[in-house]
């Protein structure tokens, strides 16, 4: 159950950032999954809800990811029968394939500035986080184990947070760029999942169960000055901060089913974006100011 709510919850995936326009930041863009044409697609809105545009088509397309510039969007696609890594622009007008062969490759996500992109390669146990450039050249393998390791993300600089179960159940541990010294930041019986980090403070915002449902928290980069964020009806998943760190975005089953949420830093001002009967899902990286 705990692995299903790592990978197969980020097959339903999403994420976030900010779109440039003239060197200018257009107002803040969220990327997003949901089933709403009838298969699983890739979806662009405005940070209040508005301006709901489909980006993908075809197969179903989850995890989406996007660089802060806004240039670049990673998500990975169904094809002949496994997953695959794709690159397109904010407009949905230029996808291009950056892995095949190698069995399923999934959950990727950009760096801030869009140049590298952290993803995992295969399934249940045998998940392993790589590193390529957003180009797909340079792939490089930075985990190897008989676990799971998997949900990589950028901390806003060279550094990945991600998923394990190497001690028994899944925790948040953070590596370097090239996969040496992985540290765990949680240790607790409890499924810690989908890590994300702020680029203002540095902090680092999860989905954790240890109160009963999943709820949102967030803590230092080496662990300490845990913070439980919410405390109300329904499971928080795949929650990430705006890039000026004002704004965290999540999704919920508050109604019922997955929508998408913002709030503000302390818990407060939460606000349904999506209000949609489909299921609307994210996993983020970055939004724009």
């Amino acid at each position: 159950m705990k692995r299903r709510l790592g990978w197969l919850a980020a097959v339903t995936v999403l994420a976030l950032a900010g779109c440039t326009e003239g060197g200018q930041f257009l107002p803040t863009q969220i990327v997003f999954t949901s089933d709403r044409s009838g298969t699983t697609q890739v979806y662009i809105m405005n940070a209040n809800g508005d301006d709901v545009r489909q980006l993908s088509t075809g197969t179903a397309t989850v995890d989406p990811s996007m660089s802060a510039p806004g240039t670049k969007i990673a998500y990975a696609k169904m094809r002949n029968g496994n997953w695959d890594i794709f690159l397109n622009n904010y407009t949905g007008t230029n996808e291009q394939s950056r892995t095949e062969g190698r069995g399923d490759e999934h959950s990727p996500k950009l760096d801030k500035n869009g140049g590298r992109i952290v993803y995992v390669i295969g399934s249940g146990d045998s998940q392993e986080i790589w590193r390529m450039d957003s180009n797909g050249m340079n792939p490089d393998r930075l985990t190897e184990n008989d676990f799971a390791d998997f949900l990589p993300n950028f901390n806003g600089g060279s550094d990945v947070v991600f998923v394990t179960n190497r001690k028994g159940n899944n925790d948040i541990w953070k590596m370097r760029g090239d996969g040496g010294d992985p540290v765990a930041l949680t240790v607790d019986p409890a499924d810690d999942t989908m890590p994300a980090v702020s680029t203002a403070s540095g902090r680092i915002v999860f989905s954790s169960n240890r109160s009963g449902s999943y709820q949102l928290y967030t803590m230092q980069q080496d662990g300490s000055d845990l913070i439980q964020l919410t405390n109300s009806a329904g499971d928080k998943f795949g929650a990430s901060y705006s890039l000026d760190g004002n704004k965290i975005f999540y999704y919920s089953d508050v109604t019922g089913n997955m929508e998408i949420y913002s709030m503000n830093l302390d818990g407060t001002g939460v606000v349904n974006l999506t209000n949609s009967a489909a299921t609307d899902t994210k996993v983020g990286t970055w939004i724009a100011p």
